[in-house]
């Protein structure tokens, strides 16, 4: 847990700090923000992908907050591989948002924005996943299959500890 001392070759949290963070997102419908402005589904389609992403949050990456492997410089700059470190979680989870509804200032393709366009009238984050990994969020061919079929596995997990009975905390959409 997070008071757990560090490996002495792995600076800053212990790793399985960051998927417990994840997943605990995952459970409470990430953060009352994301869901405001989206969907409880689609919250969990971002903790989905930020867990592929930092593989189950114990990258380098998942440490300075850049947990959807978005290319640019955060608020706390950048990461070794080019991404976007943020101050806080939250920030990342905010990019990846302003990232799939196609906010030109995160370069997002047109693609993006009619994916999630589509997502708003048939609700299915699978198809959401398809739409963003089609329109460039992963390169075509074999990687490509790969990253929607293991997000798609991430969502399951997601999914049912999200669905699990837990007293949703107030202002949290189910």
């Amino acid at each position: 847990g997070p008071g757990q001392t560090p490996p002495p070759h792995y600076p800053g949290p212990h790793p399985s700090f960051h998927g417990e963070l994840l997943m605990r997102l995952a459970r409470y419908g990430v953060f009352a923000t994301l869901v405001c402005i989206a969907s409880a589904a689609l919250a969990q389609l971002s903790v989905a992908v930020a867990m592929n992403e930092t593989g189950n949050g114990v990258s380098r990456g998942a440490q300075l907050n850049s947990y959807h492997s978005i290319r640019g410089s955060g608020s706390a700059g950048r990461t070794s591989g080019g991404f976007r470190a943020n101050a806080t979680p939250q920030e990342s989870f905010d990019d990846f948002m302003k990232l799939i509804s196609g906010d030109p200032a995160y370069g997002g393709p047109a693609g993006y924005a009619r994916a999630l366009e589509r997502y708003r009238q048939d609700s299915d984050p699978r198809a959401l996943l398809q739409g963003i990994a089609d329109a460039g969020y992963e390169v075509a061919g074999p990687a490509r299959t790969r990253f929607v079929n293991q997000v798609n596995n991430h969502l399951n997990r997601v999914q049912s500890i999200a669905d699990l009975p837990t007293g949703t905390p107030s202002g949290a959409a189910p």
